[in-house]
């Protein structure tokens, strides 16, 4: 039982150094998007792994318990670990305030200012406002028309290298 404390305790560190240098660019924690799922993200799966392996280790070779009793205990200081690591470090980071910086994703249906006017085939560029600043973004007409400069227009599309715009329509 020992190897499997030390397996785990192993790939449980080696889990947490791949998702802490290369979590966002492999999304690990969208392969686990479950309704109410709130709980399982990979810090606090790591988390878990990584107190079990420890504890096992550490208690099936400094203690006389039974292998039952160390499981237990292993899977006890598991869950404790990982229910700390999810309400100490987890949590309040997911609730932090977040930084200047932006997704793409997120422009679809902003407003913005034509600066730089867009031809009907070709790019251009808006300045939208974001958070407390202001962002330039290359932009192409959505609907193929030619967008004069200081123009209002709302973003429809977007992608990792432009937006998508049309003139924007007060009601």
């Amino acid at each position: 039982m020992l190897e499997l404390y030390w397996i785990c305790l192993v790939v449980g560190g080696l889990f947490a150094l791949v998702t802490l240098v290369f979590g966002q660019a492999l999304d690990l924690d969208g392969l686990l998007d479950i309704e109410g799922g709130d709980f399982l993200n990979t810090t606090t799966i790591a988390a878990f792994v990584i107190c079990f392996g420890g504890a096992g280790v550490l208690l099936a070779t400094y203690s006389t318990l039974g292998v039952a009793a160390v499981l237990a205990i292993g899977g006890g200081a598991a869950l404790v670990g990982a229910t700390a690591i999810q309400f100490l470090y987890v949590r309040p980071m997911q609730r932090a305030e977040r930084s200047v910086a932006f997704s793409v994703k997120e422009l679809v249906g902003q407003t913005a200012q034509v600066t730089i006017p867009i031809p009907a085939e070709g790019y251009g560029e808006v300045m939208l406002q974001i958070g407390g600043g202001n962002v330039c973004q290359i932009a192409r007409s959505g609907d193929g028309n030619q967008i004069p400069t200081g123009a209002r227009v709302v973003v429809i599309e977007s992608v990792p290298d432009s937006v998508s715009v049309i003139p924007f329509q007060d009601s």
